[in-house]
């Protein structure tokens, strides 16, 4: 039975009801049976339909008493029927109101049960990564001695004066996959043992041009364009420097990936109520929206096998997050993404700048 159609069936059984009670006279009576659509009425289409079938009872009863009963249309025949409707509405009402409440009660509950449940998967999933966090340390300081060990001979071999060209290549080709796997492992103990962040006054259109200066000549290597926008409003902020300027590389880095042939990366520093937001936009593949929601997962990565490491996005969104902030995407396939990082403004006494170089990220 749908749902439009019951009310207009509650009134025509209602009405039903007091031809009955037209056509068999004072001999028996309907009355507790009109109990039945408002009851119905209130329960399923709540207090209005409730209150509704309600007056179509209050005039079946009325017409039904002045056409058998022989009484008289006075007040006080509308004083005894509106008494009865009147408490047989507040019974419809009261139906209504249960159900009502019901259902506020079984949402109330399953919003609880749903987000107890995300709390369980969120708190295994922080277990999950302190125990990766670890192996991660592990496997750091496992590898990190024999990696020294092989890039410094392939380094000596390079420079060994007996070393054919041909040779020499093959050596610059390990050397190379050295230092890359040392980044890797630099960027596992990152991952491992963030710190907190040791908060400075900073100006933040200084730091992200030093970021654009460091990086250029990697852009240009790529064929990128990077430009920093300057900013139109004061730009001091409480973040720790060298944290925040490893965040930002990781952004701009992760904007050149995206373009293997070439592109624009701008950066942008604008403010709104109490935060400043710096933006990172490119002209790359963008990034589909299936991937968007686990973009800042550790080891989550859309590149290709050996094309990276999945860390890169996940530290940055730690460190921002430790800074009080948060980071927004906005991405669409084949139009290119944009990262915004939301930091808010602190006053913090002024800090020393020192910043670290990125050149060995770079490299």
């Amino acid at each position: 039975m749908s749902r439009p159609y019951l009310l207009p069936l509650l009134v025509l059984a209602t009405l039903m009801l007091g031809w009955l009670d037209y056509i068999t006279g004072p001999r028996l009576s309907f009355g507790l049976f009109y109990l039945a659509p408002v009851s119905v009425a209130g329960w399923l289409l709540g207090a209005r339909s409730a209150w509704t079938v309600t007056c179509v009872v209050g005039l079946a009863q009325f017409t039904a008493d002045i056409a058998w009963g022989g009484q008289e249309a006075s007040l006080i025949t509308l004083w005894n029927m509106s008494t009865r409707v009147g408490v047989l509405g507040a019974m419809g009402h009261l139906l209504a109101w249960l159900r009502r409440d019901r259902d506020r009660l079984d949402q109330l509950l399953a919003e609880r049960t749903s987000a107890h449940v995300a709390t369980i998967d969120q708190l295994r999933h922080r277990d999950r990564l302190a125990l990766v966090g670890q192996i991660a340390s592990g496997l750091a300081h496992e590898l990190g001695t024999p990696l020294n060990v092989v890039a410094g001979r392939a380094r000596l071999m390079l420079e060994s004066e007996a070393a054919s060209p041909t040779e020499a290549g093959h050596v610059r080709a390990i050397l190379e996959q050295a230092e890359r796997m040392t980044h890797i492992i630099r960027q596992l103990l990152d991952f491992a043992r963030r710190r907190g962040p040791d908060l400075g006054r900073v100006d933040l259109q200084a730091l992200c041009d030093s970021v654009v200066e460091l990086l250029r000549p990697l852009a240009k290597k790529r064929r990128v364009e990077l430009s920093l926008r300057p900013a139109a409003t004061d730009c001091a902020v409480a973040v720790d420097y060298n944290q925040l300027q490893q965040a930002l590389s990781n952004l701009v880095m992760n904007a050149m990936q995206a373009m293997p042939d070439g592109g624009q990366v701008r950066m942008e520093i604008t403010e709104q109520e109490t935060e400043l937001i710096v933006s990172v936009t490119d002209t790359g593949t963008g990034i589909a929206k299936e991937h968007q929601d686990r973009i800042f997962e550790p080891f989550f990565t859309t590149q290709g096998a050996g094309q990276g490491t999945g860390l890169g996005l996940s530290i940055t969104e730690g460190i921002v997050r430790d800074h009080g902030g948060h980071i927004e995407l906005d991405s669409e396939v084949g139009k290119g993404s944009c990262f915004r990082i939301h930091l808010p403004r602190r006053s913090v006494k002024p800090a020393p700048q020192v910043g670290v170089t990125l050149k060995e990220q770079t490299s």
